[in-house]
């Protein structure tokens, strides 16, 4: 949609609307997909109408869970500005959650390597779903929402989706969390962690690619060696067992007597 689009739908539905049912009162409006949103002239043009523009949207935060035992202490949240970034450059290690049917923010928790969506402790996953719901527009009023959850690799992203929309490649692997209502006290402990920061996401995790591929080839070369040590031994196993079968065999015959012993010939010992 096109800014002048944008602000002619404000300006005559929108606005006549509000001040017909609430009066000539300033209000705040915020549209999490209209491009134009980011305009700076629809920004000018509220100033003077008594729309209150609020700010953009945070950016992605970390938060440390602080739980004993937990699968990894950070959280990232996002909004759809960054929905997009982090679903294209999250990790493999990353559990997605959000408010099922609601808008709410993505918040991705990270796993360490090896462990699976299994191995959450049930204590973060009740941090999840609290910071998810508290970060939902609807959802932190509602009680008894559902909270989604899944792999990151499980996430689908298509042409035809707007920011922050993403489907799934396999819906059986998405798992659903029911949250009864708001505990301050996780959110409170949560929002005392968060750490204001703007990560550079691809960077990231073209780090952790490059370490992942540093580590494939360590551990490759590390079998390379366990395998030539292996030969070697196997083959020192067999020269030594030759060894030790022509040796018994000569002591053998040295114990009965026999002057010589012939390897060639009619392959039978002589006296």
């Amino acid at each position: 949609m096109i800014t002048e689009s944008y602000c002619n739908i404000l300006d005559n539905e929108m606005l006549p609307t509000l001040w017909h049912f609430y009066g000539m009162d300033p209000c705040y409006f915020q549209d999490d997909i209209a491009k134009g949103y980011y305009a700076v002239v629809r920004r000018q043009q509220c100033s003077l109408t008594g729309l209150i523009w609020p700010e953009l949207r945070p950016q992605p935060y970390r938060t440390s869970l602080g739980q004993i035992g937990s699968p990894e202490i950070i959280f990232i949240v996002s909004w759809h500005v960054s929905d997009e970034i982090l679903i294209k450059w999250g990790w493999p290690e990353d559990v997605w959650f959000h408010v099922d049917k609601l808008s709410s923010a993505h918040v991705y928790l990270r796993l360490h390597a090896g462990q699976s969506i299994d191995d959450i402790p049930t204590a973060v996953l009740e941090d999840a779903a609290q910071l998810v719901k508290a970060n939902s527009i609807q959802g932190t009023k509602m009680n008894d929402i559902d909270v989604i959850y899944t792999m990151w690799s499980n996430l689908k992203k298509t042409e035809v989706m707007v920011e922050g929309q993403v489907g799934f490649f396999n819906d059986k692997e998405v798992r659903k969390l029911r949250v009864a209502k708001r505990i301050n006290e996780i959110v409170n402990r949560l929002n005392k962690t968060k750490q204001e920061a703007q990560p550079d996401l691809q960077a990231e995790r073209e780090e952790r690619d490059r370490s992942e591929r540093e580590d494939k080839k360590r551990l490759l070369r590390e079998q390379k060696e366990r395998e030539k040590e292996e030969e070697k031994r196997k083959q020192e196993e067999a020269e030594l067992s030759i060894y030790m079968h022509w040796y018994l065999l000569l002591k053998t015959s040295s114990s009965r007597g026999c002057g010589r012993f012939w390897l060639f010939g009619d392959n039978s010992s002589r006296c």
